[in-house]
């Protein structure tokens, strides 16, 4: 018997490793758990505290780890993200 559930969408990256960057100076962003947001995030938003507090050693670690692009990627995005899910 379950007592709680829940779903939605998640962000699949395609390497599997959560994003971190700057949109700008005074924009950072985290995303893209791949489905392991609630293991993660705290872990994250320490990083993210550290960064708005002026330490960017852990944010640059991730910072640097730029996005796959796939070609082609906005035809079939559905059946790639159930690919990903797959590996």
């Amino acid at each position: 018997k379950f007592d709680f559930g829940w779903g939605g969408t998640i962000g699949v990256t395609a390497n599997r490793v959560p994003q971190m960057g700057k949109l700008a100076p005074n924009i950072i962003y985290s995303q893209g758990y791949s489905g392991h947001g609630v293991n993660v995030t705290h872990l994250a938003g320490q990083i993210l505290a550290d960064t708005v507090g002026g330490t960017l050693d852990r944010f640059d670690v991730f910072a640097d780890i730029k996005p796959i692009w796939i070609p082609g990627q906005h035809l079939f995005r559905n059946q790639m993200v159930a690919l990903g899910m797959l590996y």
